[in-house]
């Protein structure tokens, strides 16, 4: 296996998304997956990995997947894990691997809505998991990634389910911060910069070093009221 440098530097966007849970070029499997989870510092690692990739490698196949022997599927020759490997609800994700700006761009507009004067733009969970919505309500199947073949998960719901507990993942493992949900709210919901999103769909394996090296996620902060009725 290549180290992951070396990776980093060789392959699309999209092939690096599944290089921090797989092992290189040989397989993606519930292990894998775990594995990486762990390096991430990721909570109940073995049971999400076994999910994860179970789900992965049931919604390219037509029929139920078993997670103690198939829950595993090795890279295509010519496309890698593309063929398998959803490109995303928000198809950001070019065929070939490479970003989509014009699908970026949108991402963009609609994540950030009222940051315009922002120094550094955010995109808080809320407005990510709203997109989501949009994207898989709104856009047509994606008929020839080879994610359409298993008639139940392949369902816009069940994708759209399985793209929000994914990104329920991510922020877990790369929150740069807090804030309140609205301004007449105590109740705080993560944040990631918009610089880090497009890092992690560049280049997920250095966007995911920042969770194994300790650098994020940030930890919740306390929010209470004084008795002087204020926040602190």
């Amino acid at each position: 296996m290549q180290d992951r440098q070396s990776t980093s530097t060789m392959l699309s966007a999209l092939g690096k998304h599944p290089v921090p849970f797989s092992n290189g070029d040989t397989s993606y499997s519930p292990q894998t997956v775990a594995e990486g989870l762990k390096k991430a510092h990721g909570v109940h690692a073995t049971i999400k990995g076994t999910i994860i990739a179970t789900f992965n490698a049931t919604h390219a196949s037509k029929q139920w997947t078993c997670p103690v022997s198939k829950g595993n599927f090795k890279p295509d020759e010519k496309n890698g894990y593309a063929h398998h490997l959803h490109m995303g609800t928000t198809r950001i994700w070019n065929a070939d691997g490479s970003i989509n700006e014009e699908r970026w761009d949108k991402f963009v507009a609609a994540v950030t809505a009222g940051q315009d004067e922002a120094k550094e733009k955010i995109v808080t969970l809320s407005a990510l998991k709203n997109y989501l919505k949009v994207c898989y309500d709104q856009d047509e199947q994606d008929l020839n990634s080879g994610r359409n073949t298993h008639a139940l998960f392949s369902s816009k719901k069940v994708q759209g389910f399985a793209a929000t507990a994914a990104w329920d993942e991510v922020y877990d493992r790369l929150t740069c911060g807090w804030k309140p949900i609205n301004s007449q709210s105590l109740v705080l919901e993560p944040y990631i910069t918009l610089s880090l999103i497009r890092l992690f769909f560049e280049d997920s394996i250095v966007a995911f070093k920042k969770a194994e090296e300790g650098e994020l996620p940030i930890p919740k902060p306390y929010v209470g009221i004084t008795p002087m009725g204020k926040r602190s």
